[in-house]
Parts: C-alpha cells; structure tokens; sequence
C-alpha cells in the first residue's frame, strides 16, 4: 500500500484539534470534531488495505485481526497501567472503582456502551474520567471487527462493494440522524451512528481503488474545500450542538475532500506533507491516549485549579509519552515477525483487564491512604442506594413503575411520603439504609419539579426529565387516594425562583421560573389538604461552594479547597427564593415550611462536617447522616410524625 504523508498530517490536524479542545476548550470550543477526522481515515486507511487484499486474493480475516493487535495494543496497555497506578495515590474509592469499570470496558473495546449507560443525570463529570477519551478507539474496534467480515461476506465481487459500503453508510446515517434528536448520548456513543463516517473513509478507499475519483480534474480546489469545511467545524460546532447529526458533514465532508484530492493537491502538499505536521501525525495515536489521562489527573489532583502553565506542561509530557511509546514500542512490535508478539499482548490485556476486575470488586480499595481522606462518602453508593428504583414499590403496593421514576418503600401501610427529586433521594437516605426507622415511601424523579399540572417542555435536549409531569400526577393521585399517608413532605433542589425561562408550560404559555413555581405547586398542595394529609415544605439545605471532593488535599503540594459559604453568603444567594416560598405560605397557610439551616449553619459559617461526619456527598446532596440528622430534628420538632 503506497504511503501517503499528506494523511499522516491530516491525523495531526485531528489529533491537534482534539488536544486543543481538551486543554482550552474556551479557544477550542469545536476542536472536538477531530475525532470525526480520524474515523473517516481510519475508514480509508483500513478499507484501502482490505480492497488491496480482496484485489490480489490475498485477504486473511485472522490476519487482519493480528495486525490491528500489534498496531493497537502496545501503547494502550501502558496507558491502562499507567492509570491504575496513577488512580491508586489521587482517586477516592467510587473515582478509583469507575476508573477500574473504565478500563476494563476499555479492554474489552465496550467503552462506548459503557459510557452510553452511565450518562444521566448523577454521572460524574467528563473532567474526572481518565479513561474517556477511549469510547472513540471502542467504537474504531468495533469497526476493525465486523467491517473486514462484512466486506469478506460481499466483497468478494468487487461490485457488491458499493452496495456494501452504502448499505452501511444509509443505515448508520438514519440512526445518526434519529437518535441525535431523541437521545444525544446514544447519537454520541452508539457503533450505529458512528460508522457512516467510517464508511465516508471507505468510500474515499473504494474510489482511490478504482482510479476514479470524483472532481479528479480539480485536486487543489478539493483540498482547499474540504480545509475550510473543517475549519468552519472548528468554529460553528460547539458541545451544545445535536452532535453528531447534520452537523458532522463538516469534518467529515472536509476529511473526504482532502483525503480524495491526492497528495499533490495544494493543501495536502503545502500544508499536510510538511515534515513536522507528518512526524504529529505519526505519533497521533499514542498522543491521543496519553493526553487525556493526564488532564485528567492533573485537574482532579489539583482540585481543578491547574494553570495554563501546568496544563501546558501536561501536553509536552503527553507528546514525550507518545514518542517513546511509539519508538520503543509500536514500532518495535509491528515490525517483529511471528505470532509470539500477539500471544503476549493478548496475555497482557487479560491481566489488565483482571486486575481492573479485582480494583472494580473491591469497590475502588477503599482501605488505600488517599481513601481515609474523606470516610465514607466514595467508599460507598452516594446515597446508600436511595437513588434506584428496587422493585419494592411494586412489591409492596403494587404500583408499575414509570419511565425515570424512583419509587421505594419499606412498608405496606406507609404514613409518610417524601415527593421530590434527587434532593428527595438524597433526604430519603437514612430510611433506606434503617438508621431512620420511619415507615415511608419515596417517588422521586431527577430534575423534576412537583408541578402535575403543567407540561415539561425544555427547550433543549436531555436524556432525563421527559416523564417529570407524569411523576407529578402519581403523587397527587396519591395525595387524594385513601390510603395510610399522613404527611406529604415536599423536597426539591431550590430553584433559581426569578423571571429566567422554565422547562414548563402552563397550556400554550412557557412560563419563567417564578411564575411556573407559583402555579406549579399549588394543585398538589390542595389536593393533600382536601384529602386531609398534612403538607410539609422543606426548604432546601445550604449548599457548598464544590464537591467535597474538591475540598480535600489529594497531592502534597496543592493547597484544599474551603468548600463553605459564610451564612451572609448562604443567605443573599437564597433571597429570591425564601420570598417566593413565604409567597407560597401566604397563599396556604395551613402549608407547614420547615428550614434546616440551623442544622448546617452555625454562627457565621454554613459547615461541611459535623461531629466528625460528613454532611454532603456533593456540593448540594445530602449524606445519610446527615438525612438522620434532619429527619430526626423534624420528628423532634413535631413537623414529622413516625
């Protein structure tokens, strides 16, 4: 197969975008379509190899497979150590057991659909998953697996090709095109909505194999086109934009266009084929594993106050890395001779992937130094496990369960119910796990207002939150029911109550925030007090200003974080909505309103820790002791009877 330099640079402009956005997304905000990039050439680069092979009848799907061995796996699997050890001195144990989750998906080429399963609402931010980056290689895999059996199974005439190729393309492209509007992480994650732009790469291969390639007459004005479809990708896309959808004809139209042109088009020959963006783009792979873990590890272990300077530095490391992983190791390994090497990468790979295995168990090794940092939280599910469905809703009172809901219940004749979202949850807490003994049921949703009556309509895309009028309408139903409810005590994540847009609508009226509050609440107000139940509005608990998490010295020398707002702080950011809740009090007064506050704030300082424990899992959730703690001054306080 001839060499082409001018591609090699291509994959540096990817690998470089990619870095870019990943560094200084602020100056980079659409770098991140250079993975599109490299599924186009990947596509390319593989088919043109297998069409080769297919032309001289010399085509070995076994073969394949090897090389993709011994061109993948040397780099990745020191990266993957390289994060086990890294994990074991800086992350807590639930970071350090996903890490392990992480690579173990990884080293099954599953990452994407691992990934795709764990976005949602209380999925840890990108920043701290060192093993991110990967879900692009999983979907490559994937591709490397089935494409060589596809085109193995048509390709043996060369005019099933095409049909091959578009058969693909088309289906792919349908799904990326659906799932985009209806389900952006599935559209972002999925083999099915990615493999189009591996087919664009093969088409290009397919076409270079038949000497027939399209605006052959006008090379340098090819190149020229598809540099400024990437550029405009570059520019126009951004991570608000339904991605991949429409929007990823840029990079990858642009990928064609350049590859198509040949060599010796002007911007292949002027711009690609130059010495050092080649020599980028011969180390792309390995830079494009090394510089995310270490991002990643320096944002965490900085508690997310690296500066330009130590993030730059983290690049340089990242570019030292992948040159020496490409000399001593890619090189080396691809161009030994026998199957020897291969066996002892698949070896390799079965260890990591037991190891990762064992730190997943283990629940992230909870025992480590780093680990007695912060107690319990990390050690073990956030809200010991009151944020997931158990089944006993259904078991007990046999309500079905609705899409998005949380309903759990340890009792057939509950007097209390707790309505709310993940702050309900995270209240609910100490019940679930019996340090609270109170006969209760919990219906929750996350990110969801109590608002029965109005529609939930966000103006953009999200893959929670579109069942929350539904959740709404259970609990007022019942509110109303005849049942052995007492108490419905309301618990919500404290909105911003001002006149910014809301997610409801109220007919065909989008109402603001305030205006959705006001009218949202009140139908499930009277329905409680019609039916006789007494209706409890907890005010929600202060928050702190980070993630504990972020609060803790994690490395010798970064200075922790103070997590805590002084009261005067606590106080001017709720003023807005008191007001509003002392409006809502106005309108029923019988409605009882309860303010925890005291609990959390003392003198001038709102605190983080109490009686040596923990009272937050994340800057505004609530630990279980913390759940005990409130819980039990209501009873105390006679706002709660159980």
């Amino acid at each position: 197969m001839t060499y082409r330099p001018d591609v090699d640079g291509l994959r540096a402009i990817a690998v470089l975008s990619v870095l870019g956005f990943h560094a200084f997304p602020q100056f980079m905000p659409g770098g991140f379509v250079g993975v599109d990039i490299f599924f186009v050439i990947s596509g390319f680069l593989i088919s043109r190899l297998i069409f080769e092979d297919l032309d001289n009848h010399a085509f070995s799907v076994l073969a394949f497979y090897q090389r993709r061995i011994r061109r993948i796996l040397p780099a990745l699997l020191v990266v993957m150590l390289s994060n086990i050890i890294a994990g074991w001195f800086i992350l807590f144990p639930d970071e350090y057991a996903q890490l392990a989750q992480h690579v173990a998906a990884a080293a099954a080429f599953v990452l994407n659909f691992s990934l795709w399963r764990e976005s949602g609402y209380f999925d840890n931010a990108a920043e701290t998953k060192p093993m991110l980056h990967l879900w692009s290689l999983a979907v490559e895999e994937q591709f490397y697996l089935l494409w060589p059996l596809w085109l193995a199974a048509w390709g043996k005439k060369r005019a099933n090709i095409p049909y091959a190729i578009l058969g693909v393309g088309l289906l792919s492209w349908c799904c990326n095109i659906y799932l985009s509007s209806k389900s952006p992480s599935a559209a972002f994650y999925l083999p099915i909505t990615r493999f189009w732009e591996l087919m664009v790469g093969a088409a290009g291969a397919y076409l270079a194999s038949i000497k027939r390639a399209p605006f052959g007459r006008h090379p340098n004005l090819q190149s020229v086109a598809g540099a400024l479809l990437i550029v405009w990708g570059f520019l126009l896309i951004n991570r608000h934009s339904a991605f991949p959808g429409y929007w990823a004809l840029l990079p990858t139209g642009g990928a064609f266009l350049i590859i198509n042109a040949g060599e010796q088009a002007s911007v292949n020959r002027i711009l690609l084929a130059r010495a050092p963006i080649v020599a980028i783009g011969l180390i792309s792979y390995p830079l494009y594993l090394w510089h995310w873990p270490l991002l990643t590890f320096l944002r965490i272990g900085t508690n997310g106050q690296a500066g330009p300077n130590l993030i730059l530095a983290s690049l340089l490391l990242a570019f030292l890395l992948a040159w020496l992983s490409y000399s001593l190791l890619e090189k080396r390994i691809r161009a030994a001779k026998g199957h020897r090497h291969v066996g002892a990468l698949l070896a390799s790979l079965m260890l990591v992937l037991l190891i990762s295995t064992v730190i997943s168990v283990q629940a992230g090794l909870p025992d480590r130094a780093i680990a007695r940092k912060l107690g319990h939280i990390g050690a073990q599910d956030v809200f010991a496990g009151s944020r997931h469905a158990d089944g006993s809703c259904t078991e007990l009172l046999h309500l079905p369960s609705l899409p998005e809901e949380i309903c759990l219940t340890n009792s057939r004749n509950p007097t209390l119910l707790m309505a709310g979202d993940s702050h309900a949850m995270a209240l609910f807490s100490s019940i679930y796990g019996k340090s609270t003994q109170a006969e209760a049921l919990l219906i929750a949703a996350h990110g969801c207002d109590l608002y029965p009556e109005l529609t939930y309509a966000p103006s953009y895309q999200k893959d929670w939150g579109s069942n929350c009028t539904a959740v709404a309408q259970r609990i007022m139903a019942l509110t109303r029911a005849p049942n052995t409810l007492r108490t419905i005590l309301l618990v919500n994540h404290y909105p911003p109550l001002d006149e910014g847009v809301s997610p409801y609508r109220l007919g065909n009226d989008q109402l603001n925030r305030r205006q959705a509050f006001l009218s949202g609440l009140p139908p499930l107000i009277r329905a409680a007090r019609q039916a006789g139940k007494k209706v409890v509005f907890l005010v929600d608990v202060p928050f702190l200003k980070q993630d504990p998490k972020n609060c803790v010295q994690r490395l010798p020398f970064v200075e922790a974080r103070d997590c805590r707002y002084t009261l005067s702080e606590h106080q001017q950011l709720r003023l807005e909505y008191l007001q509003q809740v002392r409006h809502l009090q106005a309108l029923y007064p019988d409605l009882i309103v309860y303010d925890p506050t005291p609990l959390f704030c003392t003198g001038q300082l709102c605190l983080d820790q109490k009686d040596g424990q923990q009272l937050y899992n994340d800057a505004n959730h609530i630990s279980a002791y913390a759940s005990k703690m409130v819980l039990n001054q209501m009873r105390a306080d006679h706002v709660l009877d159980f």
